[in-house]
């Protein structure tokens, strides 16, 4: 809960102080779709993730009168240093994650990508949302 949540909300308290935030500002937190059918043993990082998409609609309502959004994005597995080093090197099975993320690992590029979209004017009008960016996970 401090890192995934915690630290989250304390950093959009600090961040949107008006000393501190400029109107019209966005803030992206990152989450995953463990938030939203978790596996096996990862009830604790489930909750968490959880607590954080569940954080954004007040935060949302509260920031509005400074036209500042906030939205999370609960990613699927992206192909970062962290799911080579914990999931591949440590023994996970790649094919039964593909079973469960039908379009594959999401290539980090395009993660960055969804983040700068909701970073981004394109996306003025969305806020106190948790967007599922998660190659088709589906269990």
């Amino acid at each position: 809960m401090r890192i995934h949540c915690f630290a989250f909300t304390e950093l959009m308290r600090v961040a949107s102080q008006k000393q501190n935030s400029n109107e019209g500002a966005s803030y992206v937190g990152v989450s995953s779709v463990a938030s939203v059918h978790g596996n096996k043993a990862q009830g604790a990082y489930a909750a968490a993730k959880n607590a954080m998409n569940g954080i954004i609609h007040p935060f949302a309502k509260e920031l509005a009168a400074k036209n500042i959004r906030v939205n999370t994005i609960a990613f699927g597995m992206v192909d970062t240093e962290m799911y080579r080093r914990d999931f591949l090197e440590a023994g996970g099975n790649n094919e039964e994650l593909l079973k469960e993320q039908i379009l594959g690992v999401i290539p980090v590029e395009y993660a960055g990508n969804a983040v700068c979209f909701l970073l981004s004017d394109a996306a003025m009008y969305i806020t106190g949302s948790m967007f599922q960016y998660d190659a088709g996970a589906l269990s």
